[in-house]
Order: structure tokens, then C-alpha cells, then sequence
């Protein structure tokens, strides 16, 4: 992973951190959104670390799934268009019905939108769309995956 690649996965990192630990209130153009949900980052469950799921609470498995990159301009010195996938789990105690995930679910919808943009050391992925998915159970917890959909553009290496 190249040091600019290296900074746009630290971006998609940080506003996943972001939206489960900070954020209780997000100030929007029609006023601010208050009584978010927010997770202790103990209770984070990121890629290949290890982790023990909390007893009835509220816990967040996070992943970046890779999808494509392509040229978007030709010749030296050209751009690839990398898009990704940040899939974040919400997994609440199981046969407490929907309550504890509908505020994620509003969450997600104003943070996430189409259009933002997250930064880290001047490097910028581009939201480009976001969605929740069905509730399931998965080890005695209800799960809903958040997908957002994410690309950046990079300058391409040349070879000599």
C-alpha cells in the first residue's frame, strides 16, 4: 500500500470511528440533529485485532471491502479512481425488537449522505452513496450492516 493509499484508508477509518463514537449532535443546513447514538470505541470491532463482543450492549464490527480502481484520465501523470466499501455491523441484544437500531439507522442518514467528503492529511474520499440493510440475527445479536460507498483519486504510479 502506497503512503497516499495509506491516507485515504486513514480517512474512511476516521469518519467510521466518527460516526460510532462521536456525534451525539450533527449541525445540518435546516438546524441540529440531537440524541444521536454513540458507542464507547471499546466496544469497536476493527479488521483482523482482537475483540470480545460486550454482554447485552450495543457493539460495531467495521470493515473496508475493496472494489475497484480505474483510470479516469490516460497518460502520464493521470488519475485512478479508487472506490471502496466501509461496511460497519451494528449488532444490538437479540429480542429487544428494532428500538435500539432505528436511531443508528437516522444516524446514518446525516452522516453519511451522498456528497460529503472526509478528509486525513489532505487526502479526500468522496461519498457516494450509503444504505442499511435488513435486520438479522448473528450470534445471539440483531444485526443491520451499514454499507457506504466510497471513492478517492490518486495520481498513478509510473513505471520507468
Amino acid at each position: 500500500m502506497t503512503p497516499d493509499e495509506t491516507k485515504l484508508r486513514s480517512a474512511i477509518i476516521q469518519a467510521a470511528t466518527d460516526f460510532l463514537t462521536a456525534g451525539n449532535s450533527i449541525d445540518t443546513e435546516q438546524g441540529t440533529i440531537t440524541n444521536l447514538p454513540t458507542m464507547p470505541a471499546k466496544n469497536i470491532a476493527w479488521e483482523n485485532k482482537k475483540f470480545e463482543s460486550p454482554e447485552k450492549s450495543v457493539w460495531a464490527n467495521v470493515s473496508l471491502i475493496p472494489a475497484t480502481s480505474g483510470g479516469r484520465t490516460i497518460g502520464k501523470g493521470g488519475f485512478d479512481e479508487d472506490t471502496s466499501i466501509l461496511q460497519i455491523d451494528i449488532n444490538t441484544p437479540s429480542e429487544k425488537g428494532e428500538a435500539d437500531m432505528i436511531p443508528w439507522q437516522s444516524k446514518l442518514r446525516v452522516f453519511f449522505h451522498g456528497g460529503r467528503t472526509f478528509t486525513y492529511e489532505g487526502y479526500s474520499v468522496l461519498v457516494k452513496s450509503s444504505s442499511i440493510s435488513q435486520g438479522r440475527t448473528f450470534h445471539s445479536y440483531y444485526r443491520k450492516s451499514i454499507s457506504v460507498n466510497f471513492s478517492s483519486y490518486l495520481k498513478r504510479h509510473q513505471t520507468t
